[in-house]
């Protein structure tokens, strides 16, 4: 027999994004866990599926989004601690507009934005930290990903991608000292020798050059975070200035 969950909703605050599934929608559970729980379900609405939910062991939401055909439409939401963590807007499949972060009090701690699928998702800490990275052009990672100590200052791990696919460098820290068998190259997916990577990159412009002092794990900060931060500051004592 299945244990009785919580009644569905959709933590936040008001003001704050929902996921685009409607109110009238039916809920139909789509995965149990082997205590009975409920960890995924799916929404329908006139024959067709409006929206997906994954559940926390306790009943809460932990991911939420609308989808419309298919792919996802409105805001997906990540949720953290019965509170608000994230919010990432779509259109027709594709990010499009300000993804939102917030802490676990509700304060907006970054906004990135995103214009068909391009972008770079930043992911700050509860004190507005860098921790994370993922570049994305017309919905595929492209880019640097980077992974950030508190520091600030070093980063222990960082890959390269392009249209969806490793194609650069891969590097990993333990301790501040480089992994053993790093850093990796890559080209379309495929590992290959240093001697092939050199080789390519010197006739490919989306392989990244090797260069041996990349290989401290110091970096410096990206400049479009830092201007993201001060704008997300200032919008919000905006904001309470005026309320």
């Amino acid at each position: 027999m299945k244990k009785k969950q919580a009644p569905r909703r959709w933590p936040g605050r008001p003001g704050q994004p929902r996921p685009s599934i409607p109110a009238r929608a039916e809920e139909r559970i789509t995965q149990w866990d082997e205590d009975g729980l409920k960890r995924a379900s799916e929404f329908w609405l006139d024959g067709a599926c409006v929206g997906r939910a994954y559940w926390n062991p306790d009943g809460t939401p932990n991911v939420a989004t609308g989808l419309r055909d298919g792919a996802p439409v409105g805001y997906q939401i990540e949720y953290h601690d019965h509170g608000f963590l994230y919010a990432e807007p779509f259109v027709d499949g594709l990010h499009q507009g300000w993804a939102k972060q917030y802490g676990r009090r509700g304060r907006l701690l970054l906004m990135s934005p995103f214009k068909r699928g391009t972008g770079t998702d930043y992911w700050c800490d509860e004190k507005g930290r860098l921790a994370e990275e993922h570049p994305l052009v017309a919905g595929k990672p492209s880019g640097w990903e980077r992974w950030w100590w508190e520091d600030q200052q070093t980063v222990y791990s960082e890959t390269h991608w392009h249209a969806g696919e490793w194609h650069g460098i891969t590097r990993h820290w333990t301790g501040g000292k480089l992994d053993r068998g790093y850093p990796k190259f890559f080209i379309h997916q495929e590992q290959v020798s240093k001697r092939a990577y050199l080789a390519a990159a010197r006739t490919d412009p989306t392989l990244p050059p090797y260069r041996p002092e990349d290989d401290s794990p110091e970096r410096p900060l990206p400049e479009r975070f830092l201007e993201l931060r001060r704008l997300t500051r200032s919008r919000a004592i905006a904001r309470r200035r005026n309320a």
